[in-house]
């Protein structure tokens, strides 16, 4: 009797897509700051994105206030996260800028990535806002196409 109900069990997580380790739950990072024109536009936005099937949890950091002064929990959290993906995904890119991807570099803290711009230049550019983490990527600046583009992608 008990085989057979841990069998119906397993049938029905199974039909209704609830198995244990199937996220049901698609987080965004939103990483922002009070004196950013196009955070306020993001943060005014963002609730137009949906998961379909899943549910959407968004958490929004504030780096900086509107004096200025940076949070340095919310920067911990961001430099944390940024290194957790980059050991996961073993050093490969995905800081995505403008459909390009990019490697994490930390210094002192901060979170930058290198962007070359030459043969011979390259500069080093500060994680600026907004600034998104979905998963494992990393999306630089608000496009709500290229977030439901991947939040569509993890719904399936």
């Amino acid at each position: 009797m008990k085989k057979g109900i841990c069998m119906l069990t397993l049938f029905l997580c199974l039909a209704s897509g609830t198995v244990a380790g199937q996220e049901q739950t698609i987080v965004i990072h939103f990483f922002s700051s009070a004196l950013c024109p196009v955070c306020k536009k993001a943060a005014d936005d963002i609730g137009r994105l949906s998961a379909p099937g899943k549910k959407l949890k968004i958490i929004r950091y504030q780096l900086s206030d509107r004096n200025g002064k940076i949070d340095a929990k919310n920067l911990r959290v961001l430099t944390t996260k940024l290194r957790a993906i980059d050991t996961s995904l073993r050093g490969q890119p995905f800081i995505v800028h403008q459909g390009k991807k990019y490697s994490f570099h930390e210094e002192k803290g901060i979170p930058f990535y290198l962007k070359r711009i030459s043969a011979t230049r390259v500069l080093k550019k500060e994680i600026p806002v907004p600034f998104f983490i979905i998963r494992d990527s990393a999306y630089i600046g608000y496009n709500r196409s290229i977030l439901q583009r991947k939040i569509n992608r993890l719904s399936r």
